[in-house]
Order: structure tokens, then C-alpha cells, then sequence
């Protein structure tokens, strides 16, 4: 369960720093 909610964060994380890098 934790990793699921590892592999979340990361996914956010990593479309946030995506469109901020747009």
C-alpha cells in the first residue's frame, strides 16, 4: 500500500513539474 502511494505522489510531482515547465 505504501509504494501505491509513493508511485502517486510521484506521478502528481511529476505533472506538476511538467506544466510548470511548459
Amino acid at each position: 500500500m505504501t509504494i501505491f502511494i509513493i508511485y502517486q505522489s510521484r506521478q502528481v510531482s511529476w505533472s506538476l513539474f511538467s506544466s510548470a515547465a511548459n
